[in-house]
């Protein structure tokens, strides 16, 4: 295994973890410290863009892993798993908190909650329909 690549891969980790918190922090209003619904809404944008910076950083790993002897990562898991992320963050998780972010306030957690579960239920079920129309429209 080659042991600069994967230090630059621990510290590439790191920097893309500091420079999302940062400019979260940074770009971050006041008014949304009320309560738990925004701090989550906070980690899943942190960890998206974490995701997302990983993604992009992942091809010039590849490259540089796959170059003479090769490196000794295994690249390919690393791409499923980042892709696997990508799609559940997509699909389920950024839909679902832009949900629960925006139902009232002054109702209970367990009805804010509840009520985003059934509207992220029927987007799913519009979301698999066009990709259903889309597929079935390929040749």
């Amino acid at each position: 295994m080659d042991v600069w690549l994967l230090i630059l891969t621990i510290i590439g980790s790191i920097l893309i973890i500091g420079v999302n918190i940062y400019l979260f922090y940074m770009y971050n209003h006041p008014d949304d410290n009320k309560d738990v619904v925004g701090w989550l809404c906070r980690i899943v944008v942190i960890v998206g863009s974490c995701i997302v910076l990983g993604i992009v950083l992942l091809l010039p790993l590849d490259i540089a892993n796959s170059r003479g002897s090769g490196g000794g990562i295994n690249t390919d898991i690393l791409w499923q798993i980042m892709l696997i992320c990508y799609w559940v963050f997509l699909v389920f998780l950024i839909p679902f908190m832009i949900l629960l972010y925006e139902t009232d306030d002054e109702k209970p957690i367990i009805s804010r909650i509840c009520r985003a579960f059934c509207l992220e239920f029927f987007l799913l079920i519009a979301v698999t329909g066009l990709a259903l129309i889309a597929f079935g429209s390929m040749r």
